[in-house]
Parts: C-alpha cells; structure tokens; sequence
C-alpha cells in the first residue's frame, strides 16, 4: 500500500485537528519539532523538514521538471500543506511562478496557519474545472490531488488529459504523483494509456521504499531534450544527484 504513513511522530504532538465533511484533516508535529506533517485521515500528504528543504520522499521528485525552463509558470493541482510550493519558492524564488488550485478550504486554512508560506497564489477551486478554462497558459502542471489514497477519477479520465494538454503551452509538462501498487497496477496501466494519446510518458521510481511514481509526460519536448535541460540546469548535490539518476532511470 502507499507509503505515506509516517510511525516516526508518536512522541509528537497534535497541533490541529478539524473535521472537513466527515473527514479528518491534523497538523502533526515531531518531537523535536524538526519535521511537520499534514495528514487527511491519517495519510501524510505535506511534510516539512526544519533542517533540509528536501523531504526524502515523493514530493522532492516533482521538482527536475522546474529545470526544464528557464522561468516557468507553474500549476499545482492539490496543496496540502504546500510542501512542492515551499521547496519551489525556496529553490527557484522569483524566477518561478507558481499557482495552486484546491478545492477543500479547510486544507487551505491549516496551510496558512501551520506552514511555511511561499510565492505560490492558492484558489480555492476545483482543480478539473479550473484547468477547463486555460489555454497555454502553463509551462509545468503538477497533480498531486487525492482523496484517501485515491486520485478522484475526474483527473483520470481522458477529459481531463485533454484540457491539461491544451493549458499547457506548445512545450510543456505534465507531473503526476501516482501511487501504484500491485491491486492497482491495471488501473495505472489504463491511465497512461490515455496519457500517451497526447503525450510522451515516463514513469520516474521515487525510491525502493515507496510505492510512489511521478509520471512525466511531455508535450512538444523529446525526452533528450528534457533530460539534457535539467542536468544542465541543476545543481549537482547529493539530493539532486539521486533526483537526477531516478530521472536518467525513467522507465517508457
């Protein structure tokens, strides 16, 4: 199953706990107040790390693709506790522009109580109908939308492919945290069936612990050209280095 659930805050603290049409949404803290999580019934869905802007999880694995432009114009669909949108501002500042549609208030709510805060302009929305109304707008959409461990199936259906296609300028990206797992490797499998009717599509491995992959899907760039973009344009540390080669090891 997705492994977002994280053991290591049972000598934590609560700091938030609120009810949002029958779901529970907390704030988390650990006890040495290094990392802050945001949790959806229990699953992890923003973590923060006091003492590195990289978590070590799937999130870091959104951020090569902001390399592939020398200023993009980004949209993340899903907030969260906005951890993409931290690490975002603080790696790339004003030479990205951000924006984030979500579509549960409370969500936006604890983010700007409890998180970080970047340069990202949040709207309160729903992420499929919002994307309805761009037209080459964005260089980069990120989707990390979920309910539970579920994405909502308006994101997987061909509809929905089409207009993030259309939004996306005539060389763009398309980011998509999947959660795969054996029960849903069918499901995955049918997703990018779909995807590659309009783009070309990677599947990028977070890491052996996880069951966690980014699909990349690029529309008007070869995979070459992307690959060469991002490794010229980050910098080479030991948390990119392992961005990097999970990207050089993507699989078609």
């Amino acid at each position: 199953m997705l492994r977002k659930f994280a053991g290591f805050f049972s000598r934590g603290r609560m700091l938030s706990s609120v009810d949002s049409g029958g779901d529970n949404i907390t704030v988390v803290e650990s006890g040495d107040y290094r990392t802050k999580e945001l949790r959806y019934n229990g699953i992890v869905y923003s973590r923060f790390r006091r003492d590195n802007v990289y978590t070590g999880s799937y999130w870091d694995y959104f951020l090569p693709a902001a390399y592939a432009f020398e200023r993009p114009r980004i949209l993340v669909i899903g907030l969260g506790g906005g951890t993409v949108q931290y690490q975002l501002h603080r790696l790339l500042g004003k030479n990205a522009e951000v924006s984030t549609v979500e579509i549960d208030q409370k969500v936006i709510d604890l983010w700007r109580k409890f998180f970080p805060k970047s340069n990202s302009g949040v709207f309160n929305a729903d992420g499929a109908e919002f994307i309805k109304r761009k037209k080459e707008e964005y260089d980069i959409v990120l989707l990390d939308a979920y309910r539970n461990l579920e994405i909502p199936p308006v994101f997987m259906g061909s509809g929905f492919v089409s207009d993030v296609y259309r939004s996306l300028r005539a060389r763009g990206v398309l980011a998509v945290n999947f959660a795969q797992s054996v029960g849903r490797a069918r499901e995955m499998e049918d997703y990018i069936v779909k995807l590659r009717s309009l783009f070309t599509v990677g599947i990028v491995h977070t890491s052996r612990t996880s069951d966690n992959v980014i699909l990349v899907c690029l529309k008007g760039i070869t995979k070459g050209e992307f690959m060469d973009s991002i490794s010229r344009n980050m910098l080479r540390t030991k948390d990119t280095r392992r961005l990097l080669d999970a990207y050089k090891a993507w699989s078609d």
